[in-house]
């Protein structure tokens, strides 16, 4: 996409701010369309029926203010050099377009084959096997670990863990009508350690 630009100054320009709003929009869409068509700000005889609204007439208005200037068989803008980019410019801007997307391209294709490959490796699942000690691996505990710390967790009292439906050890007691484990009477019924919990 190109743009033409409308520089400030150009709004305090007595020639532009003296244009009749036809001729202004003629001139204006006359920069445009040499921007767009880059032809250097150059408009040849046979082109000016293309300029959306412009017209000879206005050309010559144009003229009359030092708006343009004729060369031979075009008409040429008057300050479109100093204002608006060139052909090369132009160009040059497209080529560094183009290669800022291919950059780009081969960059989002590297990190998608990153990913894949970090995808892969998850797909993989480890063998562990836990022993007794709490341990992956036995004999393999890490260096530095604090085995008072593990001594400790592992002297703990843990509640009872059972699978949901069964019956509590409460429950359990009761529907064999042993001895209570907590309290040693048959008549508890696991009440004891119903309270306790």
């Amino acid at each position: 996409m190109t743009d033409a630009r409308f520089p400030e100054r150009w709004l305090n320009d007595r020639r532009i701010m003296r244009l009749p709003a036809e001729v202004f929009r003629g001139w204006w869409l006359a920069t445009v369309w040499t921007v767009a068509n880059r032809t250097e700000g150059r408009i040849e005889d046979g082109d000016v029926d293309l300029v959306p609204g412009l017209t000879p007439a206005m050309l010559e208005h144009l003229e009359g203010v030092d708006l343009v200037t004729r060369d031979g068989h075009a008409w040429c803008l008057c300050d479109w050099e100093g204002v608006q980019s060139s052909r090369e410019q132009l160009e040059a801007l497209e080529r560094k377009k183009r290669g800022d997307r291919e950059r780009q391209r081969r960059k989002r294709e590297r990190e998608r084959e990153a990913e894949a490959s970090r995808d892969g490796s998850r797909d993989v699942t480890r063998d562990v096997h836990a022993t007794d000690s709490g341990q992956d691996r036995p004999g393999q505990a890490r260096t530095g670990e604090d085995k008072s710390a593990q001594n400790e967790v592992d002297s703990v009292q843990w509640p009872e863990v059972r699978k949901p439906g069964s019956p509590s050890r409460a429950e359990a007691v009761a529907d064999a009508a042993e001895e209570c484990p907590e309290c040693g009477s048959e008549d508890c019924a696991g009440e004891c350690l119903d309270e306790i919990r």
